[in-house]
């Protein structure tokens, strides 16, 4: 009955009219509201939006639903990674082109509830935001958050400076290869720099190495693998012909600045931004709380699709204990178990989601434990501690062998 509603420029019906309509659903597949895409001469009406959704309702918050979620999930697992775009047209070309893995937000910027959906699935994400100055800005701010969840992130440079749609309409091949090309953001930002130093035909090279430093080295800062860094760190170094350590030093002082930098995470349009005082976002815990959330919701079930002896042989496999978690996490036990019925209720193979759950906050613990080892060592190397660097390395190589051993599992 929300759908459709009296509103201050008429009703809803009025204003759908002219557009396409596309159903919005869950991630169970239900249908929770609609959105009308402008199209024929009404596009031309400046006072026409592109998109327009249903109003929000407390089955749809837009900052916490994909389109396409439903269906793109499973080949998400199947190829291991996602790809983001921002229309729905953009989604159903890129569907018809081959990459039924892709998912669009619904009339919102990204948030961290959407990265979350994604991040369950596959730590790899593939933005492909319009080819202007808005999306190069989306492609920040969803750069921003997905490596603050530690995601691998990639960007697709659309061809024709037009949006995905555009460009699968004139040549769906170019937007495969386009696909395949995607480059992590650092690059990508490395490449918009350096092309707009060019267009520019300046020899100011003062200016470009301020460009680089405000609006690269800030992602760079962000990535928590020490091993990564080092490679953007040369490769920026290379195209500015510095020095690594003069890179390294502007590194080091952007990572003290977004440190002391209240970040409030953005989430769905309905709920207040986290608040400065509250702790740093943890990877970990929230793996551990869908962790809890799964085995809140198959000890509710009646009709249990995993026994105790299984979820301990797991768990045991993984080096994981299993109690510590659900602790942490039985003051939201209705709230958890209700998620995970939503995103596992129709999963056929439950012992091997248990699994992947398991085996991913395993592989966050060693990961945390990483990164602490390397953050030490670059400390000890800017010191010139050869003896602490030789023992740091080692612990570093050792946790990489298990996290290699548990990527592979």
């Amino acid at each position: 009955a929300g759908l459709i509603k009296q509103g201050d420029r008429g009703t809803y019906y009025d204003r759908f009219r002219s557009r396409i309509m596309f159903p919005i659903m869950d991630s169970a597949g239900r249908v929770v509201a609609f959105s009308g895409r402008v199209i024929g001469a009404a596009a031309n009406d400046e006072v026409n939006a592109k998109y327009l959704n249903s109003p929000e309702t407390p089955l749809f918050d837009k900052g916490k639903i994909l389109y396409g979620y439903h269906k793109a999930k499973q080949h998400i697992r199947k190829y291991d990674f996602s790809i983001l775009v921002e229309g729905q047209m953009d989604l159903v070309l890129s569907h018809q082109a081959g990459f039924p893995n892709t998912v669009a937000v619904s009339g919102t910027g990204l948030t961290d509830d959407h990265l979350l959906l994604l991040d369950r699935l596959s730590k790899k994400l593939v933005t492909a935001f319009d080819a202007d100055s808005a999306g190069v800005a989306s492609t920040g701010r969803a750069a921003g958050l997905a490596l603050r969840r530690m995601m691998d992130m990639k960007v697709v440079r659309v061809p024709f400076g037009k949006d995905p749609a555009d460009c699968i309409k004139e040549n769906p091949d170019l937007w495969k290869q386009a696909v395949r090309s995607a480059v992590p953001v650092v690059d990508f930002y490395l490449r918009l720099v350096l092309d707009e130093h060019r267009e520019k035909d300046s020899r100011d090279e003062r200016a470009l190495v301020l460009a680089v430093r405000d609006r690269v080295l800030p992602f760079v800062a962000r990535i928590t693998s020490g091993v990564e860094q080092a490679h953007f760190v040369r490769v920026i170094a290379n195209n500015l012909s510095l020095s690594e350590d003069s890179i390294w030093q502007d590194v080091r002082a952007v990572s003290r600045t977004i440190e002391h930098t209240p970040v409030a995470i953005k989430t769905s349009t309905s709920m207040p931004p986290v608040a400065p005082e509250q702790p740093a976002y943890s990877r970990r815990r929230e793996l551990e709380r869908l962790l809890a959330g799964f085995l809140f919701w198959q000890e509710g079930s009646e009709n249990r699709s995993i026994d105790e002896a299984h979820i301990a042989d797991i768990a045991q496999t993984f080096a994981i204990e299993l109690t510590p978690i659900i602790s942490q996490s039985l003051g939201d036990r209705s709230a958890l178990s209700f998620q995970a019925e939503i995103a596992y209720g129709e999963e056929k193979e439950v012992v091997e989601l248990f699994r992947i759950l398991v085996r991913d906050v395993a592989r966050e613990h060693v990961r945390e434990d990483r990164a602490q080892v390397a953050q030490a060592l670059r400390r000890a190397e800017y010191d010139h501690d050869e003896q602490r660097t030789t023992t740091l390395l080692t612990e570093f190589q050792e946790l990489s062998k298990r996290l290699e051993i548990l990527d592979r599992s």
